[in-house]
């Protein structure tokens, strides 16, 4: 089931691995708020191109979380967030796919892929380096359409997303995720 993902901002209870999902159902007609949905689970989102990208998490249950339901709560302890793990996801609006059937959550974890949190400050896309301009002064409306222009051009995860399933798809019996052109990729 899919879940917005949010932070733990407010009780700072979840420890890191943890997370809070309590998701509500239909019975008669009517919505009900269920309960917590507590063991290990699979999170990823999408696009998930990386096998890290799935990780696997423990739900917990602290009633002073009860409050929230039909989303996903992370926590905001460790040393990097798990929406980050997972494809460089993060609690903006981005939608999370939670598992918890037993039977189909992956028995063997990957690391996850690399994120923005694992680069350092040096090898960050900056926006003065893209319109190759001093940005000390303050920015013009014609550096941001430039910004734009460039940013449109070089957007290539669709295509990127396109021939990771086409690789997957053709090297599944020799890896699939894990073939080393999926991986690059």
């Amino acid at each position: 089931r899919f879940f917005i993902g949010i932070p733990d901002a407010e009780v700072c209870i979840l420890e890191e691995g943890e997370i809070f999902i309590r998701p509500s159902y239909f019975e008669n007609g009517e919505r009900k708020i269920g309960n917590p949905i507590i063991g290990k689970v699979a999170v990823t989102r999408f696009p998930a191109h990386h096998p890290g990208d799935i990780r696997v998490l423990t739900a917990v249950d602290y009633p002073s979380l009860h409050h929230y339901h039909d989303c996903i709560v992370f926590p905001t302890k460790g040393d990097r967030d798990h929406p980050s793990e997972m494809a460089g996801g993060d609690v903006d609006g981005d939608n999370f796919l939670v598992i918890w059937n037993q039977s189909i959550i992956p028995k063997q974890s990957h690391p996850p892929g690399v994120g923005s949190d694992s680069l350092n400050e040096n090898e960050l896309a900056n926006f003065g380096d893209i319109i190759g301009e001093d940005t000390t002064k303050p920015v013009t409306i014609n550096q941001i359409k430039e910004f734009l222009i460039q940013y449109l051009e070089w957007d290539q995860l669709g295509i990127i997303s396109s021939t990771f399933i086409k690789h997957w798809d053709l090297e599944y019996g020799s890896g699939g995720s894990l073939s080393a052109t999926c991986l690059r990729l």
